[in-house]
């Protein structure tokens, strides 16, 4: 339910990459963006989005990839702290990440991190039943290189279970089982390797390029990164947030595996200069598992007020959950707050706040434009993923000049192209412009 507002948003951005790759990579076996060979965005998320992608469009298909993989989160991390943390750990943890406002964009955009969270949760699972059962470690090993092949943030891995291992099952470290899996994950997270020098005679890439350039230096970005991911907002909200503390604090002997798996998948994001909530969202599930242990905990230090204090958590955390989800996860909650509290800015800059507005500027253009009218895109990627299910199928969309007329633009610079027909009423301010027939 929480997803549906948002299905008919069109996708963009790395999503639309996404699309277009794993539509190649079916289609002419070649991974390449229109035609064009690609190395920077990691694959697994592209090739096994793109048969949803082929059945209800680039739009919803994606969207339907990342819902599903949602979902799969839920599931996994319920069962995951059940075995660790126990039953009411496990249930109101998977109540409070289906509310968490990162968790719910996810779903919403197509992106890769709802696919690399069930795969990092995937592996836990199975090196935890590598305890009884060493043959599961071929199980680590594989989920461990698929969530290197979504995204690079699940590389730590590979230094974490190893040296976990070494720590708590020394006597499995130079097991079949385990160096087996270890070698097969490596040889799957190769593979992008290989294939990047066969292609482009290099290892490097945009990525590599982006930590080199956009640095602020070591010790200066880990500092910039610490600041953004204690912010509250930024993770899992101030009372989750606080209680995460004393939950890993009480936890420290028994959630070793899981504390250490936190950090594990954090790691990489401690020096990245791009910062997103959802880049270190697979960390905050086990966050948000220790939030709830730690009011659970705190509860039972409170015996006559349990009940009481208990109840006046889940309003907590429930109300600034449905609170932040407006703000952050829904473009038109957002629009409203602004209109009904004047002194909230009125475009925070959120990504959910553009895509609504832009859904507005769409609904006009199919209301009112010509028939067989034009629309400019920016960008030949958008050119390509709007002709499916996003306008009205006698529109043109182009990227290029043309003499076709008229012409329409959706913009924030109301200066772009043509005359302003429509602009919304709410920010960011979004317009339609239109070239007329010379």
């Amino acid at each position: 339910m929480l997803w549906l507002p948002t299905w008919d948003y069109p996708i963009a951005s790395d999503t639309s990459l996404y699309a277009l790759l794993g539509e190649s990579f079916w289609t002419t076996s070649r991974y390449a963006v229109l035609g064009e060979a690609h190395g920077k965005h990691m694959p697994f998320h592209a090739i096994v989005s793109f048969p949803l992608a082929r059945v209800f469009g680039y739009s919803l298909g994606m969207k339907l990839s990342t819902l599903f993989a949602g979902l799969g989160v839920l599931i996994a991390a319920y069962f995951l702290l059940e075995r660790t943390m126990g039953r009411r750990v496990a249930v109101w943890t998977t109540l409070a990440i289906a509310l968490h406002h990162g968790f719910v964009v996810m779903t919403m955009l197509g992106s890769a991190d709802s696919l690399l969270t069930l795969l990092f949760l995937l592996s836990l699972h199975a090196y935890l039943s590598a305890a009884h059962n060493r043959r599961f470690y071929f199980l680590v090993g594989i989920f461990t290189g698929l969530a290197c092949l979504t995204r690079y943030n699940a590389a730590p891995l590979f230094l974490f279970f190893p040296l976990y291992t070494l720590w708590k099952r020394p006597k499995d470290l130079f097991s079949l089982p385990f160096m087996g899996g270890m070698a097969m994950g490596a040889a799957l997270f190769s593979i992008w390797f290989i294939r990047a020098y066969l292609v482009f005679g290099t290892l490097t890439n945009d990525y590599t390029e982006e930590l080199s350039v956009k640095t602020a230096g070591l010790f200066r970005q880990m500092i910039i990164n610490i600041r953004y991911y204690l912010n509250p907002i930024g993770n899992i909200l101030p009372v989750l947030f606080l209680f995460s503390f004393y939950g890993i604090w009480k936890a420290r002997y028994k959630q070793q595996f899981l504390i250490a798996a936190m950090v594990a998948i954090w790691s990489l994001f401690l020096i990245w200069p791009v910062l997103n909530l959802r880049y270190t969202f697979p960390g905050y599930v086990l966050l948000i598992a220790f939030g709830v242990f730690g009011i659970q905990s705190a509860a039972e230090n409170l015996p006559r007020l349990r009940t009481a204090f208990l109840s006046m958590m889940v309003v907590a955390v429930v109300a600034l959950d449905i609170g932040v989800l407006c703000l952050y996860s829904y473009g038109q909650c957002n629009a409203r707050l602004d209109r009904a509290f004047p002194m909230i800015p009125k475009n925070l800059g959120l990504t959910m706040e553009g895509f609504a507005m832009w859904d507005e500027a769409r609904d006009w253009i199919n209301t009112h434009a010509e028939t067989k009218a034009t629309l400019r895109t920016v960008g030949k990627y958008n050119a390509r993923i709007w002709t499916q299910g996003i306008f009205r199928k006698d529109i043109a969309i182009i990227d290029e000049e043309t003499d076709n007329c008229p012409v329409y633009t959706i913009a924030q610079d109301d200066s772009a192209y043509g005359l302003v027909v429509f602009q919304t009423a709410d920010a960011p301010v979004t317009y339609v412009m239109k070239e007329e027939c010379k």
